[in-house]
């Protein structure tokens, strides 16, 4: 069985918290990273820190919100 990984959704500053989590949090980095055509948002990104693996994305539907205030599990 594969291990469940926290999913991160953000509206447009995926790209952001990318780079901030690369200044804070030793042994980073980006496993995976998929842009949506024709834009600089995240179509689905996954870093792993330490043993720890996280999914990051960028909301494709705008929102009022500049973070969502859940996560999901995937």
């Amino acid at each position: 069985m594969r291990a469940a990984m926290p999913f991160l959704t953000f509206e447009g500053r995926a790209f952001e918290a990318l780079e901030y989590y690369k200044e804070v949090f030793h042994h980073f980095d980006i496993i995976q990273l998929v842009n949506y055509t024709d834009s600089n948002k995240v179509q689905q990104a996954i870093i792993r820190i330490g043993e720890m693996h996280l999914m990051i994305r960028d909301s494709e539907v705008p929102s009022e919100f500049t973070f969502t205030p859940s996560m999901s599990i995937y």
